[in-house]
């Protein structure tokens, strides 16, 4: 039995030219887990936002049975409210109900006094999680936007036996490639305008989807060099073409040769059939459509910073907030080109300890001291280092003063023309993502800070990233959940807090 149901779904912002899904259909069974990935800005989100009533389709029928939808930031709203105050306004005379969500989410040792700003990203998705699955009637599907982003190692499992415990249809968006490999049992694909379906995990739909794209690039190189065989022939034999073409050949036809040249004029009948063929090969190939491909981001990172250099130095550093001991007497020292991971559970302080070493926050005490002439870039979870209430242009016109290379830069993060010139806060979290790292490039910093650096990423921007990685050689301080990028990093040192 179906709890998600859609047929014929057509979807546009603004102009009917340009459409974001034509003629899309999906099905959700109960008891069913579906991943859905898609290049940045390919239309996740939005099409989670149609599942979840938020948006309404132009065309076509979405039926979804009752559901729980967590979406892509879990803010929960006003990040100033406690949790308390925000299970109190759920749950009202019923607050056992708010212990069970508290529970469901693991958060049962944290203050209910504590505020949401207060809380981790992962934190606020399982509270999140745990106030849907909590309540009087259990949904019957759950439509969740990026939940892993935010998740340690720890949440990941969390997120995992929840979901499994979970009697009803999940369709979940996320790039995060062992969960969807453990978890799912089908991946549905954003291709074009429409969704595909790969039975499976994300390795069968990685495989299958290559597979996919070099049959389809064969066959349209096969087209191309048959086309060019074909005009080729036409070419050669212009003279007799163009005798084709102005209907000289219909009216030579009719006319009786044959007591003068009657093997002439069979041989010229014979060749007029195969000029005639050709045309309507060329026809019948119609034009050559290339395989669909999404933009790759080229992010190049130069550096080179000597072994025996120090790169950073932390002593004895201290932050507390609301009187709960985040960071305590804490002390490291980087060298050279080492690569070090920041690691530890959510709302450990890796976030905190990434902010106050690239200045962006003061510690109670201690001391950071940075390596003399390096350059440190900061590329941060929220907001990647990026102003919103800018376009894409102009924020990269503050290090690239060449527009015309900044469009460029744009074209190849995913963004057309007229996206680079919308503000950034309406691109999706993707897109943002991507003009962090173009924005590193434009630096072109000596040592990298990176917190969760690929949340929100398209599969194939992070093999770009990591390949951008693996070939730089100055230090990188990183916070990251994603084992999968951790283990192609060649991590050197790890910082556990």
């Amino acid at each position: 039995m179906f709890v998600i149901d859609v047929s014929h779904l057509e979807f546009f912002f603004e102009n009917e030219d340009a459409k974001l899904f034509e003629d899309l259909d999906f099905t959700l069974n109960i008891g069913e887990i579906v991943g859905m990935v898609g290049p940045n800005g390919s239309g996740k989100s939005t099409l989670i936002k149609l599942l979840a009533g938020e948006l309404s389709p132009n065309a076509g029928q979405i039926k979804v049975r009752s559901y729980g939808y967590l979406p892509q930031d879990a803010s929960l709203g006003d990040l100033d409210r406690t949790v308390g105050g925000i299970l109190l306004e759920r749950f009202g005379v019923e607050p056992w109900r708010g212990d069970l969500a508290l529970e469901i989410g693991g958060l049962s040792a944290i203050d209910k006094k504590d505020r949401l700003s207060d809380l981790s990203g992962g934190q606020r998705t399982r509270l999140g999680l745990g106030l849907i699955l909590a309540g009087e009637v259990l949904p019957e599907c759950l439509i969740l936007d990026e939940p892993t982003n935010n998740l340690d190692k720890e949440g990941l499992g969390w997120l995992k036996k929840v979901l499994e415990g979970f009697r009803g249809g999940v369709i979940i968006a996320s790039h995060e490639r062992r969960f969807l490999d453990d978890v799912v049992q089908r991946i549905v694909a954003i291709e074009g305008k429409k969704l595909a379906n790969y039975g499976g995990g994300y390795s069968f739909y990685r495989d299958e989807f290559s597979l996919k794209q070099k049959v389809k690039q064969e066959q349209y190189e096969a087209t191309i060099k048959e086309k060019k065989k074909l005009e080729t022939y036409l070419k050669r034999n212009q003279d007799f073409n163009q005798q084709v073409s102005n209907e000289s050949y219909d009216k030579l036809k009719h006319e009786d040769r044959r007591p003068f040249g009657y093997h002439k004029w069979d041989s010229e009948v014979s060749f007029g059939k195969k000029i005639r063929a050709t045309y309507s090969k060329i026809e019948q190939l119609g034009e050559a459509e290339r395989p669909d491909s999404a933009p790759v981001l080229d992010v190049r990172l130069e550096a080179e910073i000597p072994s025996s250099k120090i790169v950073l130095r932390v002593d004895n550093l201290n932050k507390s907030f609301q009187l709960k001991n985040v960071l305590k007497d804490l002390s490291l020292e980087v060298r050279g080109a080492e690569r070090v991971l920041v690691s530890g559970k959510n709302g450990s302080g890796k976030s905190t300890l990434l902010n106050i070493i690239a200045g962006k926050l003061n510690a109670d005490s201690g001391e950071v001291i940075q390596g003399e002439n390096l350059s440190f870039g900061y590329f941060s979870q929220d907001v990647y280092g990026i102003d919103q209430t800018k376009t894409p242009l102009e924020e990269l016109n503050l290090l690239e003063r060449d527009k015309a290379r900044c469009y460029m830069l744009c074209i190849k993060a995913g963004l057309s023309k007229e996206s680079a010139d919308k503000k950034i806060s309406e691109l999706s979290r993707g897109q943002q993502a991507k003009l962090g790292f173009i924005k590193l490039m434009l630096m072109q910093p000596d040592v990298l800070l990176l917190d969760e650096p690929t949340n929100h990423l398209d599969v194939q921007t992070k093999e770009a990233i990591e390949k951008a990685l693996e070939d730089f050689r100055g230090a990188i301080l990183v916070a990251s959940h994603d084992q999968y990028f951790v283990d192609n990093l060649g991590i050197t040192k790890t910082i556990a807090l």
